[in-house]
């Protein structure tokens, strides 16, 4: 049984629709996925209902971005939410309001240095109204005003103008993402660990904190994380009996062109085995054969 627990649609910032995901996962002979796009569940029906004529089973998610300031980055994925209740659809839709505003700023900043760029430019890119810094960076790469997308990190996001540009009320904390995400009925996951940027006690500590406030679970098989990283994790994750899933957090390949459903990058987690994914049928709703 092939699964990928961590995939973005152009709802959110990939580059493949809902339907175009599916597509693929059928194609690289996928069994199970999980769209979870950031803050939005709007491409989850289109996924499942495509899922259904292809013979993919799709798991609800929703990636959401938590506020702590006490560690690089944070995401928490949450998994078979009730993405059609009307509260739930309201926050994420009070998220996408803070986001459209947040890119107003981050093209008028990017056009303040001298790249002349539309949201027009953006759209022929990203369909959907959730872009993220990934897809400006294409834009810049395609207009030529960058050599790569690193240049444009350096040149433009890491500049301080571009960091004073905040979320607003949209910040919440990693206890209020858990405490919603386990209000409507789904089971918190954090998302690739290694962008705590802890290691370590400090990172088994917030793993514990974390769990304080209902976590349920790791991505301890990333995209992303090294093999090194990934025993890690795997390791805290079963000392803790926590559920462990696997993700290649795949937007496309023009917007990460080695991360590749199903495989991660560099074929990283095509061979983890389902039976090394602790307490994986809480997600995925299937009967794992035990080892023996």
């Amino acid at each position: 049984m092939i699964i990928d627990l961590h995939i973005h649609s152009t709802e959110s910032d990939g580059e493949c629709t809902p339907k175009e995901i599916v597509q693929i996962a059928k194609k690289n002979n996928l069994d199970i996925i999980a769209l979870s796009d950031h803050d939005t569940g709007s491409g989850i029906e289109e996924a499942i209902k495509e899922g259904k004529k292809l013979g993919i089973k799709v798991i609800p998610a929703i990636e959401f971005t938590a506020n702590d300031k006490s560690v690089k980055k944070m995401h928490i994925l949450g998994y078979n939410i009730d993405y059609k209740n009307k509260e739930l659809q309201d926050i994420y839709k009070k998220c996408m309001k803070d986001v459209e505003r947040k890119n107003a700023e981050f093209l008028n900043c990017i056009n303040k240095i001298g790249a002349k760029i539309s949201f027009e430019d953006i759209s022929k890119i990203c369909k959907s109204k959730n872009i993220r810094k990934p897809v400006f960076a294409e834009v810049l790469l395609e207009k030529g005003y960058v050599s790569n997308k690193e240049e444009v990190y350096e040149k433009y996001f890491f500049t301080e103008e571009f960091k004073n540009i905040k979320r607003e009320n949209t910040d919440i904390s990693p206890k209020e993402v858990i405490e919603i995400i386990n209000r409507f009925g789904g089971k918190a996951i954090l998302a690739h660990p290694y962008s705590l940027g802890l290691r370590g006690l400090e990172l088994e500590n917030k793993i514990d904190e974390l769990m304080s406030y209902g976590l349920k679970g790791m991505e301890c098989f990333h995209s992303r994380q090294s093999n090194e990283q990934m025993i890690v994790y795997e390791k805290i994750a079963k000392d803790r009996n926590l559920i462990i899933s696997k993700g290649s957090d795949f937007h496309g390949l023009n917007i990460y062109k080695d991360i590749y459903i199903g495989n991660g990058k560099f074929n990283n987690i095509k061979d983890i085995s389902i039976k090394r994914l602790n307490k994986i049928e809480e997600i995925i709703k299937l009967d794992i054969p035990s080892k023996k």
